[in-house]
């Protein structure tokens, strides 16, 4: 499994505190974040899109109870096996879609 760490501690906080406020939210994000650190690459291929190609940042649309939200995340810029979330709240809008996590069954 690849390690996953968060940008900031702001960043870990929030996320944390969405399993009491929001635990539908919480549980979507999770598993979005769970696929990253599974499967990479996959998250990557299959998933995501590029938000900033300078920098590497990628976005994973995740279906939750209030619509589709961005994962933002990329690999380790110093070439560990692990990733970095930036963000997992903000609304996908008009980025191009990818399939969307989790998939419908």
């Amino acid at each position: 499994m690849t390690a996953v760490s968060f940008r900031s501690d702001a960043i870990l906080r929030e996320y944390r505190a969405l399993s009491d406020s929001s635990p539908g939210l919480y549980r979507c994000i999770q598993a979005g974040i769970s696929l990253i650190a599974k499967d990479p690459a996959t998250a990557e291929r299959a998933y995501s899109v590029p938000l900033d190609r300078e920098h590497v940042w990628l976005g994973m649309p995740v279906d939750t109870p209030g619509g589709v939200v961005a994962i933002a995340w990329r690999h380790d810029p110093r070439g560990y096996d692990a990733v970095v979330i930036t963000d997992f709240t903000e609304p996908w809008e008009d980025l191009p879609k990818p399939r969307i996590w989790p998939r419908p069954e």
